[in-house]
């Protein structure tokens, strides 16, 4: 089983992971049930592409604020929009990253007609639509009440990871390989 998974066992092979894993400490919290359904393969495999993911879209919002110069801080009514466009642009980026590794890697969905990925797909986007619109919602008004928007985009994505996880789990790739 374990050579099905290279990912996992190179994960486990990181050198700081690899010691926090023989700490006594550690030792001792895996044997506590919470902590042994906290950090399973698709809890852990989660955290780490979503950590990705997340960096992905600041990189791209960043670069994209670069591009149409506009401030992190004291916008106008008209780099407040652009900065919307900015981060509309990169969670599209990041949707399509996400989709890929959450469907093949984190959550195992191995059905790869064209109906079930769509399907998957669709309520992936769905889902995802609805937290990027409450993360927008996030950065505009804290765009309109003149708050940093790195602060404002930090807490959205902290919002942001927890119902897409939620989601995810529940309603998109439910059932389809446990790990």
């Amino acid at each position: 089983m374990e050579n099905k998974r290279p990912f996992w066992n190179a994960l486990l092979n990181f050198a700081p992971i690899k010691w926090f894993c023989n700490l006594k400490t550690s030792k001792k919290a895996m044997q506590i049930p919470i902590f042994q359904k906290l950090f399973n393969y698709e809890m852990v495999t989660y955290i780490f592409f979503g950590v990705v993911t997340t960096v992905i879209n600041y990189i791209s919002y960043w670069l994209l604020c670069l591009a149409f110069s506009i401030p992190m801080s004291n916008v106008s009514a008209k780099q407040n929009v652009l900065s919307i466009i900015a981060n509309t642009i990169a969670f599209i980026i990041s949707l399509i990253f996400a989709f890929v590794t959450n469907k093949i890697i984190v959550f195992g969905s191995r059905d790869y007609s064209f109906k079930t990925v769509l399907k998957e797909f669709v309520s992936f986007t769905s889902a995802r639509l609805f937290t990027f619109g409450l993360e927008s919602l996030i950065l505009f008004t804290a765009g309109a009440l003149k708050f940093n928007l790195l602060i404002a985009k930090i807490f959205a994505n902290i919002l942001v990871v927890i119902l897409n996880y939620i989601f995810s789990k529940l309603f998109i790739f439910k059932n389809k390989g446990a790990k």
